[in-house]
Order: C-alpha cells, then structure tokens, then sequence
C-alpha cells in the first residue's frame, strides 16, 4: 500500500558531463487532519552555477523516492498483465511512472541465470504528461524479487544496469553460461 510507504527523506548527488548536481528531498504530510494531502518539498542545489532552490510538489497519492520505488516493487505479488502506477520523485521533479508486467522471461547476467518477470512502461514528468519516455525493469520470479536489471531512456542517451553479483548464503545461483549474457 502506497499510503503506507511513505519516504521521509531522500538526497541525490550525481554528476553528468562534469556537471554536478544535487537535491535533498523532504517527504511531509501538510495536513495531519488529511493525510492523503502529501507534498514533496525539495531542496535542491547545482554546484555548476551555485544556483540553489526549493519547489514543493503536491502528491495527493503518495510518491516515493527511487530507492523506495524499488522496495515497493519488491513487495508487490506481480504476475503477468498486472498494471502498476506510481510517482516518483528523481532529482528535484516528481515523475509518473506507469506500465504492465510484460510476462515472464530469462535473463543471463555477470552475476547468474535468473527467471525474471519483465516489467515494461513509460515515465513522464507531471507537468509534461505528453513527453514520456521507454523504461524497462527484470525483477527475478521468486521470494527476493531482486532488481535484476533496467534500461532507460534518459536525455544523454540510453542507460542500463545489471546485476553483477549477489552475496547471499540462502539464494543459490546458477553461474551465467558462457556467451549466454543478453545485456
């Protein structure tokens, strides 16, 4: 339940063509009378420019930071044809990130074989709806719905990220076989 997985704070750091930028998010309800009134307020800073900020964002329906994104994924009981909608606040703009769960596949990665369910939509900022772009995520088919890998379209390009290696002693892998990577 979104309502109940409710960040508190979240701060982003990167650095893109050499320009650094960072953001600290604050996750607060505005009205403990209401407490589906949530706002995002961030605070943002570009060390490019010493520019320096803060926008709220109205999230009448929640929204999560990407790491707790990845954590709510996690916890849903995803099969093939479910649908997902969810905001997401990444570096100073709240996104809405909407699809389907594609079916089931496998994936060969650096760090083993995995069934995965691939989980495929379109991410938009809210004030621009009509401007989406392609994102991708392979979480593995079993109890530790582990993030196995991603791809997205961002501005620069297209980013993906695999897994390379899991250090569990309760989750027993299957070495990639050689050649069998698809990433």
């Amino acid at each position: 339940d979104l309502k109940k997985l409710i960040p508190t704070f979240s701060k982003e750091d990167i650095t893109v063509d050499g320009n650094r930028y960072s953001s600290e998010t604050f996750f607060s309800m505005t009205d403990e009378e209401n407490p589906s009134e949530i706002n995002a307020v961030v605070k943002w800073k570009n060390s490019r420019d010493g520019l320096a900020g803060s926008d709220i964002w109205p999230t009448p329906n929640g929204a999560l930071d990407y790491l707790s994104a990845f954590y709510f994924f996690r916890s849903l009981q995803l099969k093939p044809g479910d649908s997902f909608c969810v905001d997401v606040m990444v570096l100073r703009k709240l996104w809405r990130l909407e699809g389907t769960v594609v079916g089931r596949e496998h994936a060969a990665t650096p760090a083993g074989e995995f069934d995965v369910l691939h989980l495929a939509g379109k991410t938009a900022l809210h004030e621009k709806p009509d401007q989406f772009r392609e994102i991708h995520f392979w979480v593995s088919d079993d109890r530790f719905r582990l993030p196995v890998a991603a791809m997205g379209v961002v501005r620069q390009g297209t980013l993906r990220a695999v897994l390379s290696a899991v250090h569990r002693s309760d989750l027993k892998l299957e070495p990639a076989r050689p050649n069998s990577l698809k990433w």
